[in-house]
């Protein structure tokens, strides 16, 4: 994930590592329904809310 992560267009892929970089940034992370979430970056995402539906 790269620095743009609280735009607008969500990301094609999220992984654990992703969630806890956006966690300790203070950032949020666009997703959409074609996103790809790993199961634990889904459940530390939600445990967070660190993720923006785009």
């Amino acid at each position: 994930m790269n620095a743009a992560a609280e735009t607008a267009r969500p990301v094609d892929f999220v992984c654990e590592d992703d969630v806890r970089q956006a966690v300790e940034n203070g950032r949020r992370i666009a997703v959409n329904d074609r996103t790809i979430i790993t199961p634990a970056a889904r459940d530390l995402g939600e445990r967070h809310r660190v993720f923006r539906q785009a």
